[in-house]
Formats: structure tokens, sequence, C-alpha cells
């Protein structure tokens, strides 16, 4: 089993429309950290099935990929223009037919949409690429829209639609869908910071069913107002997925840099997970390379220090998918192999404020003092690993479980590597076995320090399950 691996995690994106039955076997082959699933209301069947599916696997030993799954309800779907031969420049007032089918006049633009009749309601606005061109939807007919242009600018072909609304537009149907599907196979539901704080808890209740099975809830920030409220929400979740590109076209793009700092900050002050998504490496769809900015993307995110990044969805459409996994990879690999760089803001003080707090705090600057080579934590919800990744160390953390679920979820965290073990919470079984996964990893010598770290009410015993201390490799 390899223990030390990448810390920040690359997350694969696709459709639920695209679901194919090889999907699962092609994922392990891929060098990826998680799948995450745009659902789409018309391939409901199909994500049924494939869920079902994935809750019938067999559990995975520590020596086979754990994918985390995180099924995307939060995400508008993936809409292009399709048929314009050459780039086309539209002016302000003009207006111009968008249609499902091959054009039959000139003034027709072919539209790629799965969803056509909840992304295309009258009265609506619609954002293409960056923003720079606003439609105003006039008339919207079942293969048919009129539109009037609000901003003017270029129309290409490949260029992607974005409704801002679409969630809230059709929140009933998707709230009421999440009873339809058997969440226990998932392991993150992405959800829209647009919920009231009643909403989340309403679904967390609905969770409580699976037990540990359950998914942990995510949120996702695609509008300046989302952020503005995320602090009343974010002690209901696990984490946030920061959609940089909806952040933009919602105010000012040049605040995106340091919104996604300041909320990466937030996240790390309350132990919770963030990610990064968006349009990562997407002109690979079309191209064996990446441009300068995109490289810079990802490499800001991981000195940001996400937990993740999630790569364009577009990319499952071109010629370039597993070069563009591979470039990101590589990217991520020679930022982390720099030790000298740090985290690209200011980390506070935080206040103690139970027993979590102080015994991960002070076992993370015990490692640092002694030089550990590794933290080992027992996590049974996952909440100690959480806290010890917020500190953003250099050294690895190794969370030990007794839940194949929790080990899933926990693979996802920068830093971390999920190990499970059969059996019960008990120092006597965790340190031995702990001892020989870390004597067959040939980067660990008999000597080396490692700190042991214990935050749960286990049958270890009250008095002895609050604790850490250090260790050396036999």
């Amino acid at each position: 089993m390899k223990l030390l691996q990448r810390k920040t995690k690359v997350i694969w994106s696709l459709s639920s429309s695209r679901l194919e039955d090889s999907l699962s076997a092609n994922l392990q082959e891929k060098d990826i950290g998680a799948l995450s699933l745009l659902y789409a209301p018309s391939a409901h069947a199909e994500t049924l099935a494939f869920l079902e599916k994935q809750g019938a696997h067999t559990p995975t030993s520590n020596e086979q990929k754990d994918i985390p799954l995180l099924l995307d309800f939060g995400s508008h779907p993936v809409v292009t223009l399709t048929s314009l031969p050459e780039p086309r420049t539209v002016t302000a007032g003009e207006e111009i037919h968008l249609v499902r089918q091959t054009p039959a006049r000139e003034d027709e633009i072919q539209v790629d949409c799965e969803e056509w009749d909840l992304f295309f309601v009258a009265g609506g606005q619609i954002y293409l690429g960056d923003g720079s061109v606003v439609l105003s939807i006039v008339k919207a007919e079942k293969e048919r829209v009129k539109a009037k242009v609000l901003h003017e600018g270029l129309l290409r072909a490949g260029e992607q639609l974005h409704n801002l609304d679409f969630f809230t537009s059709h929140q009933n149907l998707f709230l009421s869908t999440l009873s339809t599907l058997p969440l226990d196979a998932v392991d993150y539901l992405i959800l829209p910071a647009t919920l009231e704080v009643a909403q989340i808890q309403e679904i967390q209740t609905q969770l409580e069913k699976y037990g540990a099975q359950a998914p942990w809830i995510l949120l996702r920030i695609a509008s300046q107002e989302s952020f503005q409220h995320l602090e009343t929400s974010l002690p209901w979740v696990k984490g946030v997925v920061i959609s940089r590109l909806h952040l933009a076209l919602t105010g000012n793009a040049a605040s995106v840099p340091i919104l996604t700092k300041r909320i990466t900050q937030l996240c790390n002050e309350h132990a919770k997970i963030v990610i990064v998504a968006c349009e990562m490496l997407a002109s690979m769809r079309d191209k064996p390379t990446p441009t300068r900015a995109e490289v810079s993307d990802i490499a800001n995110a991981v000195i940001d220090g996400v937990d993740a990044v999630t790569l364009a969805e577009e990319l499952i459409a071109g010629a370039y998918e597993d070069r563009a996994l591979q470039v990101c990879n590589l990217i991520i690999e020679d930022l982390e192999e720099q030790e000298e760089i740090q985290i690209n803001w200011r980390k506070k003080e935080l206040p103690i404020l139970n027993v979590l707090d102080a015994v991960s705090l002070h076992s993370y600057q015990t490692a640092l003092r002694v030089k550990a080579k590794a933290i080992i934590c027992i996590t049974q919800q996952g909440n100690t690993a959480l806290r010890l990744a917020s500190f953003r160390p250099h050294i690895p953390i190794l969370a030990v479980t007794f839940c194949q679920s929790i080990k899933r979820k926990l693979s996802l965290i920068r830093g971390v590597t999920a190990v499970s073990l059969d059996g019960s919470p008990n120092l006597d079984t965790v340190l031995p076995s702990m001892q020989i996964l870390l004597r067959e990893d040939k980067r660990f010598v008999s000597g080396d320090k490692i700190v042991f770290v214990s935050v749960s009410i286990s049958s270890m015993g009250t008095e002895s399950s609050n604790l850490f201390t250090v260790q050396e490799i036999e």
C-alpha cells in the first residue's frame, strides 16, 4: 500500500447523461482522487442504475484504490453552442434564435442542451462563456428559443451557456429527487449554498437513516450572495466547492482570487473541506497542452491549500482527457515537492474550544518539534483527520478508521491517506497494525518518529481515548 500520496487530490467530473457501463472499471485505471457526477434530470434512470450498482459493490481492501463519489446537485447542465462555422459578433438589442435541431435559417444557432425545458425559461438570463455576452430569453419553446442580446460580444462554436438561476428556479424538483436515489452509494452530496440552514438541516435529517454510510454535504459557492451567507451555513456541512466562474459572473471577476483565499481560510478555521472547480484545463478538450493561465490556476489552488481541484467536465468529450489528467497531477507533484512553498494566506491562531481542538493542535505542534515522519490518528467519524488536515502540515496524515464509507470520504482530504482496519479502535490492535504498514513502505525506516493521536470515546475508555503519544518505528 502506498502510504505517502499527493496531498492535493484531483476530481474527475462528468455529466450523468454520459454514464456508461464501463465507467467504474475505467476509473480504476485513471490517476484520480474522486469522481464528481453532475446530476441531470433527463438522465435520472441512468443515475439511479449507476448508484445501485455502486452500492452493491463489495468493500475494498487497503490494497485497492478508493474513489469517492460526489453527486453534484448544485451545478447547472453543460450547454454549448455547436453550429457556428465562424465567430459571430452580436450587438446589444439584436435578436437571435437558438435551436435544438440543425439550423434551417442563417439567424439560427444550434445548441447542445439535455435539459432544454428547464434551462431555457422565458424572462431568464443566459451568460455565454466568461459573461461577455448576456442574453435575455424572450420566448422559450420546445425546440426553439428567441433571445435578445443585452451585452454585445463574440459568439464562438463550443462556447458554454450558463443559467445562474438554474437550481433556484427548480429547487423543489431537485430536492424531491434526493429521496428517490440510493444515497448510501454516494460519499459527498454537493448542494447549492442558496439553501437556507433549515433546508440543509432537513436534508441532514433525511440522511440519518443511512448511518455511517450517509454522504457528507458540501455547498457549491456560485454567487456573491452565497459567499455572504457562508459562515452561517458552514457549521452544518463538511465543506464547500468554489465555483470561480459563477462567482465572476455574479460580481467583480477581479475579486475572485481573493474570495477563493478568504473562503479557503474560513474553511480551514472550521476544519472544512475546500474544492476549487470550474473550467480547470478546459482548453485541453481540443489542445494537447494547457494555457499558461490554466497551469497557474491549478498551481495557485495548490498553494492556497485546497483539498482538491475539479477538472473541467468538457474534457470527457475531447481527445486529450488522459493527457489533461497527467498534466494536472504533474503540476501538483512538482509544487508539493517544494517544501519551502508556504500556504498563500496567513494562518490564524485558532481558539481551543473543545478537546478535539486541544489534542489535535498540540499533537500537530509536537510532530513538528520531534520531526515526526507521519501523524497517525484514529478517526471513527472523520473529525480528527479533518482537524489535523486543517493545519496543512507537510507531514503526511494516516487516518485509521473502521468503516469503508468513512475511509472513502477521508481519501479526498488534503494530505490524508485513509486506512481501514477490522475490529475495534483499541491501542493494542491499532499500533501493531500500523507498525506493519509503515515497515512495508520503504520511505519509513526503523527509528523514525511518528505521532499517534486519538480523540474519541471508544472501547479504549473515556480516559485513555483523548491522547497523543510519540512512537518510533521498530
